[in-house]
């Protein structure tokens, strides 16, 4: 718009130059000169060979003006470009041929556009910086959002972890993706359930399978013992045995069910003073046939625990068990 307004000028002062003249052009150069706001539009006529016959306005640098007259006599049709002055402003000149191959110069600066680029930068910086906001905003409610049932899938994978197999996902209204994954975490979860169903049961027969022929050997080897003295060398040992392979499967048994989360144990306080005092008893006369010597040592207090106490008495008597199968004749064990 403001290179139109330049050329509409110039076009005004060539038909002045055309009907009134030069001296004509001058004096109307000057009566704009006077109307304009001081220090915005410059005015500038030379003669043919490029000398400055008039001019009026700003201090527009002498090079700029030869370049711009050069530039307009080799084309022959106005030149248009922006100079940057030596108070530091940008201006733009409009070099016009006359008729006579005199130049016309019009100038203005670009203080308006300026203001006007200002305020669509800090209208743009503002309206960015809400922007900004507000997506930041957005993206945090999405991401709580997001986060919440991505905490609900946890906290159901720390459930099933410790042994509740029944929990599940709750349902939540947080996008269709996390929709999918609580159902596929479900779904999941079910068939955990169904299998650990399966290996509960198949286990349970399993241990009916091998304990039956057990029960029947160790029937028949005490059935032996009964009815004849001398079957006590050999039915004495296969009684134990198969005692000794019941108790292995069903200690097996137990741990298969406790890793798969299928029994939980029996938590209750329970003294490990009386268990170690019930152990050194049992073990005793055991240790005295071996000829070991056994001494149970206990604190004045009572160490209590929470745990379930069958299964501490049975880690108790193994550690007590090898202990006493793995010392020498003579030896002790405290």
């Amino acid at each position: 718009r403001k290179d139109i307004e330049l050329r509409d000028d110039a076009v005004e002062f060539q038909e002045d130059f055309r009907s009134l003249g030069r001296d004509s052009l001058m004096q109307e150069l000057k009566v704009e000169l006077a109307a304009a706001e001081p220090g915005k539009n410059y005015f500038g006529l030379t003669d043919r060979e490029g000398h400055l016959v008039f001019h009026g306005g700003p201090h527009v640098p002498a090079p700029a003006l030869l370049k711009a007259f050069t530039s307009v006599q080799s084309a022959g049709s106005p030149q248009i470009e922006t100079l940057a002055l030596p108070n530091g402003k940008d201006f733009r000149l409009i070099a016009y041929l006359l008729p006579d191959k005199s130049v016309l110069f019009l100038g203005t600066t670009m203080d308006a556009m300026n203001e006007i680029l200002e305020e669509y930068r800090e209208t743009f910086s503002r309206t960015a910086i809400l922007v900004l906001l507000g997506a930041l905003l957005v993206g945090w409610v999405v991401s709580s959002r997001a986060v919440i049932g991505i905490n609900r899938v946890a906290e159901a994978a720390r459930q099933i972890e410790q042994g509740h197999f029944d929990h599940r996902v709750s349902p939540g209204r947080n996008g269709a993706e996390l929709t999918e994954l609580s159902e596929s975490f479900n779904h999941m979860a079910d068939r955990i359930q169904s299998l650990l169903g399966e290996l509960e049961e198949v286990s349970g027969n399993v241990a009916h399978d091998l304990k039956s022929p057990l029960t029947r050997i160790r029937g028949s080897a005490e059935t032996a013992i009964r009815e004849d003295a001398r079957g006590n060398d050999w039915a004495g040992p296969v009684v134990e045995e198969c005692d000794r392979m019941i108790g292995m499967i069903d200690t097996m048994l137990d741990i298969a069910r406790m890793n798969a989360g299928l029994m939980a144990p029996e938590k209750k306080t329970v003294s490990f003073n009386q268990l170690l005092e019930s152990a050194h008893d049992l073990f005793r006369s055991v240790a005295e046939d071996q000829g070991i010597e056994f001494q149970l040592e206990l604190p004045t207090f009572n160490i209590t625990r929470t745990g379930d106490e069958r299964r501490l008495q049975r880690m108790i008597a193994n550690l007590v068990d090898n202990a006493l199968k793995f010392t020498a004749r003579g030896g002790q064990v405290r």
